[in-house]
């Protein structure tokens, strides 16, 4: 494996951000945004509900990015 520090700070390794979601977590995600808790509500505020509840998922643009993905 190769690992390269870019300019920005993040680390890639073999072509993949170490930021990046693997596919189970974009499903994790996909599904608590698409439960019947958040499924009325933009990312913004699941993003900031789940922060207050102490979780983490990933950025509120890459929630954006998943929903994207899948229509």
């Amino acid at each position: 494996m190769s690992q390269v520090r870019c300019t920005d700070g993040i680390r890639w390794t073999d072509g993949i951000r170490c930021t990046d979601l693997t596919d189970q977590e974009r499903a994790a995600v996909l599904e608590l945004m698409n439960s019947a808790e958040y499924a009325e509500l933009p990312p913004a505020q699941i993003w900031a509900r789940e922060l207050d509840a102490g979780r983490y998922h990933c950025s509120v643009s890459t929630m954006y990015r998943v929903l994207r993905e899948h229509g």
